[in-house]
């Protein structure tokens, strides 16, 4: 019994320090791992019951001591951090980015349009990121518009694939717009540089690699082209010569490689703010927004909407860099 016990024991901390390397592995090896992030709480769970569980032997306590330690690199993104905002100020900047999965319609279906247009319009943002934006031969990009004519600045990308595409709306000018197009796949980022005045913001809209989850996929095949992706994307912020706000579909978790890797030197607008609350399912946050450190942040929400099957989500940061 106790052998047993112990395998048990050892297999809990070679998951959990699995989990904390993650995103120090090549891509294609973490994508073997991905039901480990997807667990990754409940994992770190069951490491802080057995802490307890073992506290009178030695051995095992300073293991899963350590360990839990090591995790705190991750974690913190789930941790509530009350010094992560700044108070009101009259410089906002108002974002909202949201999957709007069609508008919730299908080919030649608009019924949904001006619904999600005046939810949009509601949270009175700055600037509109959407994803999976219609494709023009299942929506008139003229109506598309038009919903939003309030908007004098606008980028969408320039191949229409399909329908996971993307747009930027924006009060403020846009200018140096680059498309990201990953290979064997629909999905893509954008990157456009928004002009503040005499500051200038880079904004990346994202949508990677669905998971595939419900569908005919390859999970971890899917979970390996998103990790490529990731570094990708990463590999353009790192380049950035201004201040980075990345936001859009993710597909994947906060303890996910392609996450993870995508974070390093950003900070998430969610820390603090709407801990459990999912973008996806009322607990699986897959979309998320990520900046500069240097930027300030104020809020973040999520808008649930019987719209599209992702919530909206809406930050409120400093325009004052």
């Amino acid at each position: 019994m106790r052998t047993f016990r112990n395998i048990l024991l050892l297999l809990l901390l070679v998951l959990t320090g699995i989990l904390i390397i993650l995103p120090y592995l090549p891509a294609d090896i973490a994508g073997h791992f991905y039901y480990i992030s997807l667990a990754a709480l409940p994992l770190i769970g069951a490491d802080i019951i057995c802490l307890f569980a073992v506290r009178k032997q030695k051995v095992w306590r300073v293991a899963f001591l350590l360990f839990l330690i090591s995790s705190l690199g991750w974690l913190k993104h789930y941790i509530p951090d009350p010094f992560s905002r700044v108070g009101a100020s009259e410089n906002t900047l108002t974002l909202v980015s949201w999957n709007v999965n069609l508008f919730g319609g299908g080919y030649q279906d608009y019924s949904n349009l001006a619904p999600a247009a005046a939810l949009i319009k509601q949270q009175n943002p700055d600037i509109i990121c959407l994803q999976e934006r219609p494709h023009t031969n299942v929506m008139r990009w003229d109506s598309i518009r038009a919903a939003f004519s309030d908007y004098p600045y606008y980028v969408k990308n320039t191949r229409e694939d399909e329908v996971l595409n993307l747009v930027v709306f924006s009060r403020y000018p846009l200018s140096n717009p680059e498309d990201h197009y990953f290979a064997d796949t629909y999905n893509k980022f954008m990157q456009v540089d928004v002009q503040l005045g005499t500051q200038t913001l880079r904004l990346f809209n994202v949508h990677l690699q669905t998971t595939g989850i419900g569908e005919d996929n390859n999970i971890i095949k899917n979970a390996k082209k998103r990790n490529h992706q990731a570094q990708e994307l990463a590999r353009c912020v790192q380049e950035s010569p201004h201040p980075n706000i990345v936001c859009g579909d993710f597909n994947d978790t906060r303890s996910s490689y392609a996450y993870r890797t995508i974070a390093k030197g950003l900070q998430d607008a969610a820390e603090g703010v709407a801990r459990w609350q999912g973008t996806y399912t009322p607990f699986l946050k897959i979309d998320h927004i990520l900046c500069s450190k240097d930027i300030k942040l104020q809020n973040y929400e999520v808008v649930s909407n019987n719209i599209s099957d992702h919530k909206l989500q809406l930050v409120t940061l400093s325009s004052k860099l």
